[in-house]
């Protein structure tokens, strides 16, 4: 028997996690920028669409689907300078920062997609009964397309920790060959 060449072998689950972390930023950013949070007949809301801006939960909800988007880009790229670098040594704390970054986007997205209703049905669906006249709302597309980006965050968290247990993405295999077939 001789030793045979060295493979280099990627792990899936690494790859798909960042195809989740990808998706997403996109929809994340689908859903910012998307005035259809909130629907009432002909009348549409977004979340920096809004008539009394003053809120104060408001600006919450703003500046924490900001961040859900700034962590889960920074996820994307930590998940690919892991993928894509060599040194077996840094891949651990490149993947314990990424699941940090990620737990940081769900958190700041679930801030963001439980105190919007909340404050809305709260302070200012009043306003907008007495200014236009709506008194049946819907959450619109773009706030549950918010709730599919946190679903795609939980799924690239889950598979970067099931493959937790084996540290590196990259796993070199030995083959062995038999020459004398």
């Amino acid at each position: 028997m001789e030793s045979g060449k060295v493979r280099v072998a990627i792990r899936p689950l690494k790859v798909i996690a960042s195809v989740c972390a990808f998706l997403a930023a996109v929809l994340i950013v689908l859903s910012l920028v998307a005035p259809y949070w909130l629907e009432a007949n002909e009348f549409r809301e977004g979340l920096w669409d809004c008539i009394s801006c003053a809120s104060y939960t408001r600006k919450v909800c703003q500046f924490a689907s900001v961040g859900a988007l700034a962590m889960t880009v920074i996820a994307f790229v930590l998940v690919l300078c892991c993928l894509l670098s060599k040194r077996e040594s840094a891949k651990l704390a490149l993947y314990a920062a990424c699941l940090v970054a990620i737990f940081s986007a769900m958190i700041c997205l679930l801030v963001t997609l439980i105190i919007f209703p909340v404050a809305f049905i709260k302070q200012e669906i009043q306003t907008y009964k007495e200014k236009f006249g709506h008194t049946e709302w819907n959450f619109s597309w773009s706030y549950g397309v918010c709730w599919g980006a946190w679903l795609f965050l939980l799924g690239a968290a889950i598979l970067l920790l099931i493959d937790r247990m084996q540290n590196n993405a990259v796993r070199k295999e030995k083959g062995f060959y038999d020459t004398h077939l």
